[in-house]
């Protein structure tokens, strides 16, 4: 019984100090508008089988887009338009030479982490932190050793020259037993936290722009976290780990059916600022990158 207590108390202790915020600031909103929300379906965009398994570099995309915009030139191929030069970039990491998307498995978390980290290098640039947290496998270069992704981590990837993508993953579940069975999964982006869609301060919230929107409309969407207590995910080949700890992404976060997200994992990146940086309004000279598909 005391035992039990204590993992209560514990568990209660972890949910306060994720509730009171993190200490370098209890919301970000800087970047809500600034970073694109490129949509992964969008015709226009005329991605391979109408973009199905695109979220990835979707995702992913949007991110290099501001950077490429906020003094990081060189990550941008270049053309004429906002869209025109995103749409090249997405197709460019998704192929074989850098994240290989398929339309079997989408992109996986160690496909993203390698091609991101392959990309980066060929524009010439260097990262201080290309790091993972989550149950999923990636290589042992980009591991925390962290399998429960930590919201106050998640959060505090957003300061400087740096990106923070979020997968999420669908499962479905088993009230009786308690297990999230795994049935696919999904790239976002973070913009931002600590704001609901009313202006009002909530540290549960994190706001995200998701390839999967429909219409092609630019929007915010603000999503909660919601602390998991009990139960067990399994993932493909019957893989398991416990779920405490993990979080489902409610409120603005589109799910389909009986289908429940639950925060897989998530990716950090922060840039190391080349010799010669320069911020935005000052952009170095983009270099065109020929895709190989």
């Amino acid at each position: 019984m005391q035992v039990k207590m204590s993992r209560i108390v514990i568990a209660a202790l972890l949910v306060s100090v994720f509730l009171l915020g993190p200490a370098y600031g209890t919301s970000f909103t800087d970047r809500l508008d600034s970073i694109p929300d490129i949509e992964q379906s969008d015709p226009n965009a005329r991605f391979p089988y109408g973009g199905v398994h695109y979220c990835g570099p979707c995702a992913i995309s949007n991110s290099l887009v501001w950077l490429g915009e906020n003094g990081y030139g060189k990550l941008l191929p270049k053309g004429d338009g906002r869209m025109r030069i995103q749409v090249e970039l997405i197709n460019l990491l998704a192929s074989r030479k850098y994240m290989d998307t398929t339309l079997e498995w989408g992109t996986s978390p160690a496909a993203i982490l390698l091609g991101i980290s392959k990309y980066l290098k060929d524009c010439g640039y260097e990262y201080k932190q290309l790091a993972y947290q989550g149950w999923r496998k990636v290589p042992d270069q980009f591991n925390t050793g962290v399998g429960t992704p930590e919201p106050e981590w998640i959060k505090s990837g957003l300061e400087g020259d740096s990106a923070v993508w979020l997968n999420v993953g669908w499962y479905r579940f088993n009230r009786k037993k308690k297990e999230y069975i795994r049935a696919g999964g999904h790239w976002v982006t973070l913009v931002g936290f600590g704001v609901d869609e009313n202006g009002q301060e909530d540290p549960r919230v994190v706001i995200i722009h998701d390839p999967a929107a429909t219409g092609c409309q630019f929007s915010n969407d603000y999503v909660r976290l919601q602390y998991i207590d009990s139960g067990t995910l399994i993932g493909g080949s019957r893989t398991a780990c416990r779920a405490a700890g993990f979080y489902r992404m409610t409120g603005g976060m589109r799910v389909y059916g009986k289908i429940v997200a639950v925060l897989d994992g998530a990716i950090r990146l922060e840039m190391r600022r080349p010799v010669g940086y320069m911020a935005s309004g000052e952009q170095e000279e983009p270099v065109r990158q020929s895709s190989n598909r």
